[in-house]
């Protein structure tokens, strides 16, 4: 769960981690990641940390550039 929005991140089988708003039924942002098993924001709600098994690292995301590189 984002600490300070309405907003959570889930990861899937199908190499997706998807931003979904609690407002609505469908995801707000994806994306296309091999593997990953873990997605948190940091306290701020400025990062977005997901873990990938094929990377073997954990990737840091600017929450309002999610779709930028890590």
């Amino acid at each position: 769960m984002n600490p300070g929005a309405d907003t959570f991140l889930s990861c899937s089988e199908d190499d997706t981690v998807r931003l979904w708003d609690t407002n609505t039924q469908h995801p707000c942002g994806k994306l296309l990641i091999s593997r990953p098993y873990l997605a948190a924001f940091d306290p701020s709600a400025n990062v977005i940390a997901i873990a990938s098994e094929a990377a073997q690292t954990v990737l840091l995301y600017d929450y309002r550039n999610y779709d930028k590189e890590p």
